[in-house]
């Protein structure tokens, strides 16, 4: 954080984010579900393991990667254990996702604080706040707020790191990303690029050889997670033709291609 930033002032700013967030948000958290929320709803719901067919007449194998999630289970398991602690209500599940929208705002804050200064964080955060797609998909159960949470927290602690150089960031930003790695595969994609940028300065950093064979062990697991969630040959018909298909070559290709194909 800038130390020049006067203690008030900070207060005051985090106090004008946070209010207009939750002015924002707390309206809407009992708003009906999407589509898209009602099926990821119906998926918490199930027992663990979901390897149950739905019927005696379905296909085993069909019927369980038809309801698992195509990203990596964290947000998952998460859900699953909030909706049998707090139940599966319209505000219950949009609770976790404010919370998590909330988070990425402050976190934001003291990114852009770090990096610029307290006038320049402050805008950028109170610019979000009031943007109408941050607004809506912090309200959605699903996947967007959390990568968003768990991505500005890494940028901020790979920031610290190559300003401050303590060691004691890196046990962090290995804790980072696992979550990244468990919550989005879209995260591969900055992962790969944070990697890179410290292997460019692990003289400067005095990064140990360890340090890369831990990245290298999530980066196999990622594939691993990847593999098994994107087996999904269920979703080839026509009326899905954009799903990733049951190879790791077109799921890597799906990673770059879907982003550009569904903001056209």
């Amino acid at each position: 954080m800038n130390s020049t930033l006067h203690p008030i002032k900070l207060r005051m700013q985090l106090f004008i984010i946070i209010f207009s967030y939750l002015v924002l948000t707390v309206p809407l958290m009992n708003k009906a579900f999407w589509h898209d929320e009602i099926y990821s709803t119906s998926l918490y719901l199930n027992p663990l393991p979901v390897i149950q067919p739905i019927s005696p007449y379905s296909n085993w194998s069909t019927d369980w990667q038809r309801q698992i999630q195509i990203h990596p289970p964290a947000a998952y398991f998460l859900y699953y254990v909030w909706i049998r602690c707090f139940g599966d209500s319209e505000i219950s599940l949009h609770v976790p996702v404010v919370i998590a929208g909330l988070g990425a705002l402050i976190l934001l804050y003291f990114l852009g604080n770090l990096v610029f200064n307290n006038d320049v964080s402050f805008m950028a955060a109170l610019g979000l706040t009031f943007s109408s797609s941050y607004i809506m998909y912090s309200v959605s159960a699903c996947y967007a707020i959390f990568e968003l949470l768990i991505f500005v927290a890494s940028i901020l602690c790979l920031s610290r790191l190559i300003t401050t150089k303590s060691a004691g960031l890196f046990r962090w930003l290995l804790i980072l990303n696992l979550f990244g790695v468990f919550i989005y595969y879209f995260y591969f994609l900055y992962f790969f690029v944070q990697t890179m940028v410290l292997w460019y300065l692990r003289k400067d950093l005095k990064i140990r050889s360890g340090y890369f064979m831990i990245n290298l062990l999530l980066f196999v697991l990622f594939i691993g997670v990847i593999a098994l969630n994107f087996n999904m040959q269920q979703y080839s018909h026509s009326r899905h033709r954009h799903w990733p298909k049951n190879d790791l070559r077109t799921t890597f290709y799906n990673i770059i291609y879907l982003p550009s194909e569904y903001t056209k």
